[in-house]
């Protein structure tokens, strides 16, 4: 898996569905100490990705956004996109509380930083604003505040 080099950072990726076109600043970070897992078995890493939406003057657009499991799983109250290889359980409504979640869980708050890093030296500095934060992910947002 390769992470892009912090020139890369913060790639601007646009969607478009219909007339409606979204984009998103794109933050990566690879996690590598990853514990073993019976659903994941022979793998220690993972990519997690932030996605921050902006609007068409490229500012921040502070509405809460989903958590993914490559499919959304719900709001969880964070301004930004996460996209993780999460375990979910059988109703995929909820990230369970496995340690390879937990694994993930406590890196979040290092892929932010990365974002923050990325952000700081361009169009973005000082602009993202944190909300609260519900259910799962209640302890992390402790970390990134």
């Amino acid at each position: 898996m390769d992470l892009p080099s912090m020139k890369e950072e913060g790639k601007l990726v646009r969607l478009q569905h219909d007339s409606d076109t979204s984009s998103y600043r794109i933050i990566r970070y690879l996690v590598t100490d990853l514990p073993a897992h019976q659903r994941r078995p022979g793998c220690s890493e993972s990519e997690i990705l932030l996605a921050f939406p902006i609007d068409d003057r490229n500012e921040p657009l502070i509405t809460t956004q989903n958590v993914y499991a490559f499919l959304p799983i719900r709001d969880y109250g964070f301004s930004f996109l996460i996209q993780a290889d999460f375990l979910l359980i059988a109703s995929r409504e909820e990230v369970d509380s496995s340690d390879w979640n937990r694994g993930l869980l406590q890196h979040i708050p290092n892929a932010f930083r990365r974002a923050v890093e990325a952000f700081n030296s361009g169009d973005l500095r000082y602009t993202w604003m944190l909300q609260s934060f519900h259910g799962w992910f209640r302890n992390c947002a402790r970390c990134l505040l």
